[in-house]
């Protein structure tokens, strides 16, 4: 059902935070790092936005990203950090939106958490897939699977991180092995390293 699978463009951005926010507002991370208990719904939705807007820009520009279509409209993207690729010192981290969207004191705790969840874990040195969303809408319908191998036909050595437990059949089918796990403190998410495996 997809009608093209492309590199996005910049004038792709506010499309891809509309995927992003629907698809994965219910990611068990980002559910630990805005409780949808606590403010409205829209509100959460824009911090949500809000977190991932800056480097979203970023991987625009200076990465690679792609974008599915049907007709005019985008119904999902996948976002790649190429090995080696380095964010220009004014690009907020994550870690400091993070801070300014909750609060110091929940920043270090997450930020605490992730540090202790990845010391162990195996090193990965390729490309990085950093964000893979489809609308709801149009998951079950091969978008995400086109969107990862038009991905992997560019990159090498990918490697991914996920918190969610019902994504890991996906790229297991695609030949990715989960390769660490480990709890983010006390949230009760855990985080999962995966990188593909060549035979």
């Amino acid at each position: 059902m997809t009608d093209e699978i492309v590199r996005a463009q910049v004038t792709d951005l506010p499309a891809i935070r509309r995927v992003l926010v629907e698809a994965l507002g219910d990611d068990p991370l980002l559910q630990w790092y805005f409780p949808p208990t606590y403010e409205r719904s829209d509100v959460r939705r824009s911090r949500i936005a809000l977190y991932f807007s800056p480097t979203l820009e970023w991987l625009v520009t200076a990465a690679l990203v792609h974008v599915a279509r049907v007709g005019p409209d985008v119904v999902g993207f996948a976002a790649w950090v190429p090995h080696g690729t380095t964010p220009p010192a004014s690009l907020p981290r994550l870690g400091d939106m993070t801070e300014i969207l909750t609060s110091p004191r929940r920043a270090e705790r997450i930020t605490t958490a992730l540090r202790q969840a990845r010391s162990a874990a195996p090193d990965c040195s390729g490309d990085y897939l950093f964000l893979l969303a489809v609308l709801p809408t149009t998951q079950g319908q091969g978008v995400g699977a086109r969107l990862l191998q038009a991905g992997l036909a560019e990159v090498q050595t990918p490697w991914l991180e996920s918190t969610n437990p019902r994504n890991l059949p996906f790229y297991h089918r695609h030949g990715f092995r989960t390769i660490h796990t480990a709890s983010l403190g006390d949230s009760g998410v855990h985080l999962y390293r995966l990188a593909q495996v060549t035979t």
